[in-house]
């Protein structure tokens, strides 16, 4: 599966990134295709090129570098009543926002027994459960912690 990697550091803990992924690229088989100065797509072996112009990928892509993806809590405040409503586009600036966060909740509240793969799957179907309905007077954030706990965690 092909991995996007978008690279904010400075200088110096970039190009070590760079060096880990072409050490990587060149142990595997695999190759790296420069999309931009800070962003990197890794292919395995045997994997073609991608396309990131399917499903708006490469507006994604700029805006996450621009830094016009980060979400901030006056535009938290915003989108979610939009959200709420059915607007697509708020609901996945906040699936956006919140993606790697979901990830690392999975990651930490996964039961011994459960996969990382199934567990970042639960939690980012919660996530996407989340960004689709009101949460009432408590935040995404503890809103979606106790959803993917509870997810993770059921018997």
């Amino acid at each position: 599966i092909p991995v996007l990697f978008v690279l904010r550091a400075d200088d110096a803990v970039r190009q070590r990134l760079l060096d880990l992924l072409s050490g990587w690229s060149l142990g595997s088989g695999g190759s790296l295709d420069r999309v931009s100065p800070n962003v990197i797509v890794a292919r395995p072996a045997g994997v073609g090129p991608v396309r990131l112009g399917a499903h708006q990928a490469a507006t994604v892509v700029e805006e996450i570098e621009a830094g016009e993806r980060r979400l901030t809590r006056d535009d938290e405040a915003r989108l979610i009543p939009l959200a709420a409503a059915g607007s697509s586009d708020a609901q996945g600036r906040l699936i956006d926002g919140y993606s790697e966060l979901a990830t690392v909740l999975a990651l930490w509240l996964r039961p011994a027994t459960m996969t990382t793969d199934r567990a970042v799957w639960l939690a980012q179907e919660e996530l996407v459960a989340v960004a689709r309905w009101p949460m009432g007077k408590q935040t995404i954030l503890l809103t979606l912690t106790q959803r993917i706990n509870d997810r993770l965690n059921r018997p």
